[in-house]
């Protein structure tokens, strides 16, 4: 039979075990990603939608876009030997720029945070509502930017925090928000 003594340690231990996970939990939860940026741009560089997490913007819209098309192109032209290469993150400090892409437009995303979370899934969620309703008009795009004008109301879902927890509930079927 079991002693009160292992019992005790028994005891001890799944409450040390329960103070990691919940210090674990807490930090992930505390180090969420900010989103403070979002540009959605054209596969020439052109900002079809932009949108700031501040009051003021710090930098013009268009020197962001024209910026990461140069990069892009230098990361192309710098490493022809590769299949595939595409800037996808970039990290300046305690921020990263994240960029998916699609056919036709790619997304950028300035993150603030000491790691990037699921942003890349939240952006390709959102890529793929863009593509779902404005594929037609930007195939055969002609500049007139009042045509996309909505394109910036689909990238709201990226402001929102996303709680830990909800990957978990997501995993059951529970939720399936971005």
């Amino acid at each position: 039979p079991p002693s009160e003594n292992d019992e005790s340690l028994f005891l001890t231990f799944s409450l040390f075990l329960l103070g990691v996970l919940l210090m674990l939990m807490a930090y992930l939860y505390l180090s969420r990603p900010i989103v403070d940026e979002v540009f959605v741009m054209y596969h020439d560089g052109t900002l079809l939608a932009h949108q700031t997490r501040r009051l003021k913007p710090g930098m013009d819209d268009e020197i962001l876009g024209g910026m990461l098309i140069a990069l892009q192109n230098f990361v192309r032209d710098s490493f022809k030997d590769e299949n595939f290469t595409v800037l996808r993150r970039m990290d300046f400090g305690e921020r990263k720029l994240l960029v998916e892409r699609k056919d036709d437009f790619f997304m950028a995303v300035v993150l603030s945070g000491k790691r990037a979370g699921n942003a890349a899934q939240r952006m390709l969620k959102v890529l793929d509502n863009i593509e779902e309703g404005y594929a037609p008009v930007l195939k055969e795009w002609d500049g007139d930017l009042e045509k996309v004008r909505g394109i910036r109301d689909e990238t709201k879902p990226m402001f929102s925090r996303a709680n830990p927890l909800d990957r978990l509930k997501g995993k059951e079927g529970e939720d399936d928000s971005v």
